[in-house]
């Protein structure tokens, strides 16, 4: 069976950070997006085949396609 991707917006806390840790502990591939960069820094040294953060602000809505786009490539 093949991982899954998720793109989870807010992943450096609340319900965001539950559904990274959930992907991870699921063996799925997480990219976090957060408005800071660096804010997942650990979790990326900690599992970097299974985390990637993404910078993106959604309230931004002229990046938002771009990254999706991104993420699908």
């Amino acid at each position: 069976m093949s991982s899954k991707v998720w793109l989870i917006t807010g992943a450096n806390s609340g319900f965001g950070r539950a559904f990274v840790d959930a992907a991870v502990a699921a063996g799925d591939v997480a990219i976090g997006a957060v408005r800071r960069a660096g804010t997942l820094g650990e979790l990326v040294a900690a599992y970097p085949d299974q985390v990637e953060e993404l910078v993106l602000d959604v309230t931004d809505t002229d990046a938002i396609e771009p990254a999706v786009r991104g993420v699908l490539a």
